[in-house]
């Protein structure tokens, strides 16, 4: 390669550049500040481009539903005295003191949060002396199982299409800590169980419980609680911080549709590591 005449030879003007160890860290904390800057960008883009939940009175407002509860990340550890148990809360705002039978409906965009809300609820009613039933109506997903880690059939598609009883599908979960709590897994999805429709069998077996907690994670499962039980108070689970404002607009039109009665919010304020019961 050729140079101008008087111009300083290649490697010399390479060593010119040569950087300083107190270069070399000025520019690795620059580096450091550009990916913060950058990750706070992306992330400040994609807030605004999928607003989320940031707490109860936010899901107040897009739902025009009342909250019930707020569950923080300590809710199923040791709690000061004075401190309400939000389950319990829950609990106690469908099934006033006195009224000893009822049902709900809890749905939600994320069946974990649905399941463990669902079973934290089904807790605070056995401490409450009532013969408790949880049943599964995610058949694509089978969320109670998996909180209660059992087996997902025979379970409630089995009983719809008669190929089993009620009863022989029930696991009674609370017996080894001297709570009456059954649970009715989803089954396998069959197509000609999808549809689902009130019986008498459901009746009795129903009858046997005090208090029913029906687990309709999705939009799917919502509507086939509608189908099998019209007019129940419906419990939303949202996710703070993750579930989207637009999917509750959603399900506000969802809950809208249906015949249930949409009776307000829970909203889970922790991580999915304090899902645990």
């Amino acid at each position: 390669m050729a140079f101008a005449p008087g111009a300083a030879p290649l490697h010399e003007v390479m060593m010119s550049f040569r950087a300083t160890p107190s270069a070399w860290a000025s520019m690795l904390a620059a580096a450091l500040i550009l990916g913060v800057l950058l990750g706070y960008a992306v992330n400040l883009a994609r807030e605004i481009a999928r607003p989320r939940l940031a707490g109860a009175l936010e899901a107040e407002r897009v739902t025009a539903l009342p909250g019930i509860a707020i569950i923080r990340g300590d809710a199923g550890r040791r709690r000061a005295v004075t401190d309400v148990d939000p389950f319990r809360l829950a609990y106690l705002s469908v099934s006033p003191a006195g009224n000893r039978a009822h049902s709900i409906v809890l749905t939600g965009d994320d069946p974990r949060i649905v399941a463990v809300i669902a079973a934290r609820i089904a807790r605070a009613a056995a401490d409450d002396a009532r013969a408790t039933l949880v049943l599964d109506l995610d058949l694509e997903r089978s969320p109670v199982a998996a909180q209660y880690h059992i087996r997902r059939e025979p379970g409630l598609t089995d009983a719809i299409l008669g190929v089993r009883l009620w009863r022989e599908v029930a696991l009674p979960i609370g017996a080894s800590s001297g709570l009456s709590i059954d649970v009715v897994p989803s089954g396998v999805l069959r197509r000609e169980a999808d549809a689902m429709h009130r019986t008498p069998e459901l009746d009795e077996f129903l009858g046997e419980h005090d208090f029913c907690i029906f687990v309709a994670s999705g939009a799917r499962a919502l509507r086939r609680a509608a189908e099998l039980m019209p007019h129940l108070p419906t419990i939303l689970c949202v996710h703070e911080g993750v579930t989207s404002l637009g999917a509750l607009a959603t399900w506000r039109g969802i809950l809208q549709s249906l015949p249930l009665t949409a009776h307000g919010t829970v909203v889970w304020a922790g991580s999915m590591q304090d899902q645990n019961l």
